[in-house]
């Protein structure tokens, strides 16, 4: 069974903005060396609670053919759902999201042990 990786506020403001950029499917998002999304591959295959996913084969080739991508999996909704992201600086994900980041996206989400990250990692995995 997975188990949630969820730690920090900038991982649910990205996941939030993912849920919504394709109407909930997956996705694979292409982006330039400005940070600027360039081409989106969207989810083709069936996956649970009617969305539909990129699928790991094609993800991974897409993953080593490009250099800053933001790839987001919602394999089993509402349950289950994983975002990675290559490359992307913290001000590229804040243009993409539409909104900056601030303390509280680094700090631990619901009481959790342990210190704020001390910066928005440039690639990055979760799953929720």
């Amino acid at each position: 069974m997975p188990r949630s990786t969820l730690r920090y506020g900038f991982e649910a403001a990205v996941v939030g903005w993912a849920g919504g950029f394709r109407g909930g499917n997956g996705f694979f998002a292409i982006l330039d060396e400005a940070g600027a999304i360039v081409h989106v591959v969207d989810g083709t295959q069936p996956a649970s609670g009617g969305v539909r996913i990129v699928g790991p084969e094609v993800a991974e080739a897409l993953r080593v053919a490009h250099v800053r991508w933001i790839w987001f999996e919602p394999f089993d909704v509402p349950e289950w759902m994983a975002i990675e992201w290559q490359g992307v600086s913290a001000e590229a994900l804040e243009r993409v999201i539409g909104r900056p980041f601030g303390d509280a996206d680094r700090g631990r989400l619901y009481g959790a042990a342990g210190e704020p990250i001390a910066a928005i990692p440039t690639s990055w995995h979760v799953m929720m």
